[in-house]
């Protein structure tokens, strides 16, 4: 009796996890970042290049495919007006060099910048959007198969380089922050080597402040060989954090430590976070809203040898661990790439699914701010489904449906000047003009950015084939729209933001 309550218990425990679920799937990503209505933006990290919109529930509302196999997207950042910008390379004569792509809500272009060097191969890392509105991100380029370090590029709203920073030579930068007064602080590694002094990969953790110029504040070695430094961040008062793998600190195991810099850079302490005879990696951090961090690592048994789980842990302002929970796939193991916080307080964790030594798909994980699941998509790799839809730069976007099925193709603003459509972006209202028409009935239709019907309407032009109509009172929430006039068999398509 107690073993058929305890199934009938478990069974139900099961299917409420299942409603949690967002049970969609998304055709690769490593970069997942909220967007503008709380819904994600979804990137993939490797040739295929996507871009996924999703809204709040986690439906694909718009997917965006990034060059001909020749870019890589390697950071993603939700712009300030709804948009998003990727950070990326893209292979031009045998040579890697860097890119910012501008989109806006709708997932059009709306600029694109190259950055480059002669004979030299970059790679780049995250990119984030300062109060200037301009961007910031940071690379290391390898020259004559040696790693010759990187630097910082900051760039003005619309991609122009404003300055560039450059460490000494042997420092590779791995990622970068800013606080609240747009400053810009650099994790790295100096003289990150294989061999001596221990034999194993081993290096020493740099950490440097950038006020809002590209001017150096001050700079900070961690001297050991024993640290790879992953991320820094702003503490609650004074200071930074620094989240990074000690290899050598914890007996048999690669460890997670942390380091604490006061705010000219003199270091000030240090916490171990030992897990057993676990190693940890740890991939990335984020402050939570009441001044706690977040961290996430990859978990490998020491005993075992496997990469078996992730490792995620709540922190508090001084170091000290608060919670921390292990997640395991069925059957397969998990490595997390990025965590990113919500503007609920939930976080957004992205990362890969090994089953046997062999990569099989992703996983989106959104945590609760106890660290409880809150819901989890998993996608297995199909090389079939990545380019079933796409956004391609000629200026044609695809709307997803309900479903798959639903598919349309609207060519977005044609160049035909008969119609305008102004203001746009809008707000209360917009004006709809048309010159040189027929004389036949008008039909109007506004389509939402999932290809979701919003309304009809209908006009006749005057005797001289004008048109001048204001739309307002419709209801409408910000966000991007297509709207569809036609006449006599002929369409026009036109672009509309509602801010």
């Amino acid at each position: 009796m107690k073993i058929g309550i305890l199934y009938i218990c478990f069974s139900f425990i099961c299917l409420l996890c299942q409603s949690q679920n967002w049970l969609r799937t998304y055709p690769i990503g490593n970069f997942a970042v909220e967007a503008y209505d709380h819904g994600m933006f979804i990137g993939a990290g490797n040739s295929s290049s996507i871009l996924n919109k999703t809204d709040i529930n986690g439906n694909i509302i718009w997917q965006r495919k990034i060059g001909n196999g020749d870019a890589t997207i390697n950071g993603i950042c939700a712009s300030k007006d709804g948009g998003a910008t990727i950070l990326g390379n893209i292979s031009q004569g045998g040579i890697s060099n860097l890119f910012l792509l501008k989109l806006n809500k709708c997932g059009e272009n709306e600029w694109r910048k190259i950055y480059e060097l002669p004979n030299v191969n970059w790679y780049s890392d995250n990119v984030i959007q300062m109060k200037d509105d301009g961007y910031v991100f940071c690379f290391h380029y390898i020259k004559d198969g040696k790693n010759n370090s990187g630097g910082v590029l900051k760039t003005d709203k619309n991609g122009n380089v404003n300055w560039r920073y450059y460490p000494d030579n042997n420092i590779t930068p791995e990622s970068i922050t800013i606080d609240n007064n747009d400053n810009t602080i650099i994790t790295g590694n100096y003289d990150f080597n294989y061999g001596p002094p221990h034999n194993q990969p081993s290096a020493n953790i740099y950490v440097t402040l950038l006020d809002s110029n590209g001017n150096r504040k001050w700079e900070s070695l961690q001297m050991d060989y024993t640290n790879i430094g992953t991320k820094t961040l702003p503490c609650s008062g004074k200071g930074f954090i620094t989240v990074a793998n000690d290899i050598y600190s914890f007996p048999e195991t690669t460890g997670l430590y942390l380091y604490f810099w006061d705010s000219a850079g003199h270091e000030t302490g240090s916490q171990p976070i030992p897990d057993g005879v676990i190693n940890n990696y740890p991939k990335d951090i984020v402050m939570n809203k009441d001044s706690t961090y977040v961290i996430i690592s990859q978990r490998s048994n020491e005993l075992t040898g496997k990469y078996d789980s992730m490792r995620v842990l709540k922190i508090g302002k001084k170091g000290n661990l608060l919670k921390q929970a292990h997640f395991s796939g069925n059957g397969y193991e998990m490595f997390p790439y990025k965590i990113s916080a919500t503007s609920d307080s939930k976080f957004l964790i992205i990362g890969d699914e090994i089953w046997g030594g062999k990569y099989i798909g992703e996983f989106i994980m959104k945590l609760n701010s106890n660290l409880d699941v809150d819901s989890f998509s998993s996608h297995k790799y199909n090389y079939d489904s990545l380019c079933t839809s796409t956004i391609v730069d000629t200026g044609s976007i695809t709307l997803i449906g309900a479903s798959v099925k639903n598919l349309g193709t609207y060519d977005v603003d044609q160049k035909d000047e008969r119609i305008t459509i102004y203001p746009n972006p809008a707000k209360d209202y917009f004006n709809i003009n048309g010159m040189n028409l027929e004389s036949y009935l008008i039909t109007l239709s506004i389509f939402d950015i999932s290809g979701r019907i919003i309304s009809n309407y209908q006009f006749m032009p005057d005797g001289f084939g004008k048109l001048d109509k204001k739309m307002s009172n419709l209801s409408l929430l910000k966000g991007c729209y297509i709207i569809v006039l036609s006449q006599n068999g002929f369409k026009w398509n036109k672009k509309l933001i509602i801010e």
